[in-house]
């Protein structure tokens, strides 16, 4: 399933591995859609290593229909606070807020 480009939609079952594969490279570019502040959410989540020529988008939204704790089991949340791998970001004080005070997730090795 894709959503408007040729990315893949990760869904719960397949996004371990994807998270995992982000996790081995030195920096990865990450955009964050959804209501960015300290009680909203994260849609979804785009994320573009240096080596791959897709993005990999999760739906964290959908993600947590299924489990709550979808952050952390995706590997999304030990992507994130990895200090082994820089996230590039525009702008990432409400990204951060939210993944902060809503999923528990701290931001580490952010070039903003």
């Amino acid at each position: 399933k894709t959503i408007a480009s040729p990315a893949p939609v990760l869904r719960q079952e397949s996004v371990d591995p994807g998270a995992r594969a982000l996790s081995e490279v030195d920096a990865v570019a990450v955009v964050v859609e959804g209501d960015l502040r300290r009680t909203g959410h994260v849609s979804r989540m785009l994320l573009k290593s240096t080596s791959s020529k897709r993005p990999v988008i999760f739906d964290v939204l959908e993600g947590e229909k299924l489990d709550a704790d979808y952050m952390k089991t995706s590997g999304l949340a030990r992507l994130l606070e990895s200090k082994g791998v820089i996230k590039v970001m525009h702008d990432c004080a409400s990204v951060s807020e939210t993944l902060h005070f809503v999923h528990g997730v701290r931001l580490e090795q952010v070039v903003d």
